[in-house]
């Protein structure tokens, strides 16, 4: 079983740069040339399918991680435990980040969008928005600790591999 943990490395590095890469085309190229393509009511449509489709790369890389990381876990030498605990606790943190993003933020807006267009009178929907756009920003946070996360644990993994 032990050969197997240069392929679980191999394959938690090839997720979380999987995962470290698409939120960076998303964050640099995507948002940008969409916002000066689409209306802001365009954009915010079109990042949510972006963000969607992307929820498909995280849980992908999530399945890889956490065998991956048990693995490492299990077979890390005494001097190799305080590199693993700190990668293990950022990438716990960084899969948490990407499934609060999905499954918390990203229904609650959605659902908001819906509210503000069937929203009666003009204070309905200034409290609606400002909640809407309390979330959007919350989501961008979120996102962009979930990118630094992973990249911290690329340094980690690149500064603790042995050539």
């Amino acid at each position: 079983m032990e050969i197997l943990v240069p392929l679980f490395r191999w394959l938690l590095l090839a997720a979380v740069s999987a995962w470290v890469g698409g939120s960076i085309a998303i964050s640099y190229i995507v948002a940008p040339t969409a916002s000066q393509f689409l209306g802001a009511q365009g954009v915010g449509r079109f990042m949510g399918v972006i963000f969607r489709k992307f929820s498909l790369v995280i849980y992908l890389s999530s399945a890889v991680i956490g065998p991956a990381v048990a693995l490492e876990g299990y077979y890390a030498t005494t001097g190799n435990r305080q590199v693993f605990l700190s990668k293990a606790v950022l990438l716990l943190l960084m899969v948490l980040a990407g499934i609060y993003l999905d499954k918390g933020l990203s229904p609650e807006i959605v659902r908001l969008r819906e509210q503000i267009q069937q929203a009666q009178d003009s204070q309905q929907e200034q409290q609606l928005r400002h909640r809407f756009d309390y979330l959007i920003k919350l989501a961008g946070r979120v996102f962009s600790l979930s990118m630094a996360l992973g990249l911290l644990v690329l340094l980690v993994i690149a500064f603790t591999s042995h050539v």
